[in-house]
């Protein structure tokens, strides 16, 4: 064996000194996956049928990843719920690549924390169903990435906050869907970005023709016309990156840090279906937020996600009484948060797959608006701090709200 091996996994890489022995290796094949673990790197790869994922295991990786989607942490599926062949069709393969590009210097992974979805659904999404993955501290019977699953229903014609840190803030806008009046969507989100030059910049995506603007200014796929304005994608400027797609928008941010904030817009035509009864009400198109990079978010970030970010979390067995069927008690835990500005609060969440991907495990937390499950007397607080209208704010581009933690510059 040579000393230095390189072992390739699909999109991702990584290279191991010196090569791992074969007693280090171990391999398990299921029905419809294969697992590959390195037990010396710290590595392990599940393949399956619609994904690749990649946990790492403990501290030994951080800095030495690479690869498509080696250089963050977690899944990698190549569209959202299509087959591969179509999402080649459409998008180039070098656009993909390009795609997933990271910087030497933004190199890293998060132990046992899924931090790579770039077009799937799995990281941190609102429809306005949230995902979130949550850093955990593990019980016998969890051992794999977790997420907490809640839903914000919101109300039409409203925006609320999603993120709120010290150099960034993300608003979405609410509407009634018009085939749909039953749901909300969102058909816009919006971006305060303060650059790596401390200047303060607006970035916004919009649902129709899956348009983005920069301070007002349109980004365009095609070289701008005589006399125009426009931008044409990709766009950088002092850490503030922005790649429109037909799809799909990906913005980086710097967040006033070494390694940037990255974020996905996808905008989808998907059919819904009445909730009651079940008949098909035909398509809507809205937005679906998606942050495939959130490592340089801090502990104290606010927002109907961000109070949720790089938040070390307790989840034990549920032990106390509650009104569901004696089958769900083994699937019933309770979620200790200690935010570092919240007060302390404990609510009861249920094991169950997310919404959007079989093969996620979520904790489903909380009723609509993310109040408290009714089936748990107590302890069971609300999950998110305050109530969903605390999060409200006046506009797109408004940054204040009851928990904002975003540092204004003079130039916002």
């Amino acid at each position: 064996m040579h000393d230095e091996q390189k072992i390739v996994f699909s999109a991702y890489s990584v290279i191991s000194r010196p090569a791992p022995s074969v007693s280090n290796i171990s391999i398990i094949q299921q029905v419809d996956s294969v697992t590959v673990t390195l037990n010396s790197v710290g590595l392990s790869v599940n393949f399956s049928k619609n994904a690749v994922t990649v946990v790492v295991l403990g501290n030994a990786l951080m800095m030495r990843l690479n690869g498509l989607c080696g250089a963050l942490n977690g899944d990698l599926v190549y569209s959202d719920c299509q087959r591969t062949a179509n999402f080649m069709n459409r998008t180039s393969v070098s656009e993909f690549i390009t795609s997933h590009f990271v910087e030497a210097p933004e190199q890293l992974a998060r132990p046992n924390r899924e931090e790579c979805g770039i077009i799937r659904n799995d990281t941190a999404q609102g429809d306005p169903l949230f995902t979130v993955p949550i850093l955990y501290t593990r019980v016998a019977n969890l051992t794999g990435p977790l997420h907490l699953c809640y839903e914000i229903h919101g109300r039409p014609d409203a925006y609320f906050n999603y993120i709120s840190d010290d150099c960034t803030s993300v608003t979405a806008h609410y509407v009634q869907s018009t085939n749909a009046p039953i749901y909300n969507i969102i058909d816009s989100i919006s971006i305060v970005a303060i650059d790596s030059a401390d200047h303060c910049h607006q970035i916004q995506v919009n649902s129709n023709g899956c348009t983005a603007t920069y301070d007002g200014v349109s980004i365009t796929r095609n070289s701008p016309g005589p006399g125009s304005n426009d931008i044409r994608s990709p766009f950088s400027h002092r850490g503030i990156s922005i790649r429109r797609y037909s799809d799909r928008v990906r913005i980086k941010v710097p967040n006033c840090a070494d390694v940037s904030l990255v974020m996905w817009v996808v905008c989808e035509t998907v059919n819904i279906s009445d909730p009651y009864t079940g008949v098909n009400l035909g398509p809507v198109t809205m937005i679906k937020f998606i942050i495939s990079r959130g490592f340089n978010l801090h502990e104290y970030s606010h927002g109907l996600i961000g109070q949720f970010w790089n938040i070390p979390i307790n989840v034990s067995s549920f032990n106390g009484v509650s009104t569901y069927p004696p089958r769900f008690n083994d699937l019933l835990y309770t979620v200790f948060i200690n935010h570092p500005v919240d007060p302390q609060r404990q609510f009861v969440g249920l094991l169950y797959r997310s919404w959007t991907q079989r093969g996620t495990s979520c904790l489903h937390v909380g009723n609509k608006q993310a109040g408290k499950i009714r089936e748990i007397e107590s302890p069971n607080d609300p999950v998110i701090r305050g109530t969903y209208t605390d999060y409200e704010v006046s506009g797109p581009f408004d940054t204040q709200f009851v928990y904002s933690v975003f540092k204004r510059s003079d130039s916002c």
